[in-house]
């Protein structure tokens, strides 16, 4: 996966890692989010701010991905240890 300066993942970045993994694009109303479902997890992808994401939200979708049977470890390191 491609990284943005010093290690972190922009938004676009996770938008074609949910679509590489199966995740399904949704309509996220009135709305500049993007939303993506697989099965009963929805991660809601920030549509305006800065193109990366923060640490705090990448550790919040790591923990949701978690939450529905995504292999912590293996999920870090296609994103690149961000």
């Amino acid at each position: 996966m491609d990284e943005g300066a010093g290690g972190t993942m922009t938004r676009m970045d996770l938008e074609k890692w949910l679509l590489r993994n199966n995740f399904t694009q949704t309509s996220a109303g009135k709305t500049s989010h993007k939303q993506f479902i697989l099965g009963s997890c929805k991660v809601t992808v920030p549509g305006h701010g800065p193109k990366d994401l923060s640490k705090k939200h990448v550790g919040m979708i790591l923990r949701l991905l978690e939450s529905v049977g995504f292999d912590r470890t293996k999920v870090r390191r296609e994103w690149g240890d961000t």
